[in-house]
């Protein structure tokens, strides 16, 4: 097997294994915020996914991990809209990613990283996500901007508390696993 035939198939494996990790820590790890709502800990993996492979892991983690836990929990409702938020979410956060690789180990990284994931939540749950609900059932903006808020703070809180944890577990990651997307 050549070396870039080789790399492809880890590639492939790692999100494989970050997708199945979004649903489980989104099924599996339910943290109620209020009535029915739930904080969603599988962004932790679509975060890893992005700092790893930039847009594609994002894409590919936050788009199959949220169409899995989607079905298996409520079928399509909601599906859409969630799907369209995080595809905003990994190109801005995945883009930010690739841009910036060889920059991420000081402070200002951080601080940036963290305005960034703040942008990006904000785009995705806040404009894009409400836009595909507005459409799809003809709800007022505003009604779906209020309604997403609390999707917006929470998984902004969960992206934000990523970073520390992917610094924490960078050292262990093989070095094979680290490509270029």
């Amino acid at each position: 097997m050549t070396a870039t035939k080789r790399m492809r198939t880890e590639k492939i494996c790692v999100l494989g294994i970050l997708t199945a990790l979004f649903v489980a820590l989104s099924m599996c790890l339910r943290v109620p915020v209020f009535d029915n709502f739930y904080v969603c800990l599988g962004y932790i993996a679509m975060y890893m996914a992005m700092a790893l492979y930039g847009i594609t892991g994002g894409l590919v983690v936050g788009t199959l991990g949220t169409a899995i836990y989607c079905l298996l929990i409520s079928g399509l409702r909601g599906l859409p809209g969630w799907l369209v938020g995080n595809v905003a979410i990994s190109i801005i956060l995945g883009l930010w990613m690739l841009i910036t690789r060889d920059l991420r180990h000081n402070w200002k990284w951080n601080v940036a990283t963290i305005l960034i994931v703040i942008l990006a939540t904000a785009v995705g749950m806040l404009i894009f996500k409400p836009i595909t609900e507005v459409i799809l059932y003809a709800q007022p903006m505003w009604a779906r901007i209020i309604t997403n808020f609390p999707a917006f703070i929470t998984d902004t809180i969960v992206l934000c508390g990523s970073i520390p944890l992917y610094k924490i577990l960078e050292p262990n990651i093989p070095k094979t696993v680290k490509t270029e997307a």
